[in-house]
């Protein structure tokens, strides 16, 4: 199933599971120290739950969707039934429904959902999550075959770092798939740049290389 080894020794529980834990995160600029797993109260747990179809079929359609329709592709024309794939800041975990059943979903972000860690969790052993940050990937070097990263990149400081671990663990010829937002579209010029946006030339270096 390629699997991965996080090398992790601490973790935090999440209802009956135990997700593998770096205590020394590095938090982007939105986040707290401890925030690590985002929990929820049982009442809004529960409206979640009822709301999260129409919820996600509103971003889909209308926020991220377009992007992650693309990365699908992507992710559909170079997977293999030997791939071992990663997601870099995995969010909502939305892009493992384009893995072929066979494979693990490995998957590491430094803050997550309880709420999505719960629904996802229950897939069993395909799925595999850790909390640690892209400049400190908890992963031997070239044991990777395929990286994703979406939207990402943008919201870390330290993008050099980031991008020298994830060079690192990725095996030789390996593939990585990034999509990153252009700050210098219509939208950011009328309202101003995202606030959690800190490498806004990012765009334009990438698209320059």
């Amino acid at each position: 199933m390629n699997r991965l080894k996080f090398k992790l020794n601490q973790s935090l529980k999440v209802g009956d599971y135990s997700i593998p834990y770096d205590p020394e995160l590095t938090y982007q600029k939105n986040q707290i120290a401890g925030s690590a797993i985002r929990k929820e109260s049982k009442l809004r747990s529960f409206i979640k739950t009822v709301l999260y179809p129409v919820y996600s079929l509103r971003n889909y359609l209308l926020v991220d969707g377009f992007v992650e329709r693309k990365i699908g592709k992507l992710i559909k024309k170079y997977i293999r039934d030997n791939t071992v794939f990663l997601e870099v800041g995995c969010g909502n975990m939305s892009l493992r429904r384009f893995l072929l059943r066979n494979l693990c979903y490995n998957a590491i972000d430094i803050s997550l959902s309880e709420f999505i860690l719960k629904r996802v969790l229950r897939e069993g052993e395909r799925i595999n999550i850790a909390l640690c940050s892209a400049i400190r990937i908890s992963l031997d070097s070239s044991t990777v075959s395929l990286i994703v990263s979406t939207e990402v990149l943008e919201h870390i400081p330290v993008i050099d770092k980031a991008l020298s671990d994830i060079y690192r663990v990725l095996k030789p010829e390996g593939i990585l798939i990034v999509s990153i937002p252009n700050n210098y579209c219509y939208k950011y010029h009328k309202k101003g740049p995202h606030s959690e946006h800190v490498n806004i030339g990012l765009f334009m270096s990438l698209k320059n290389t």
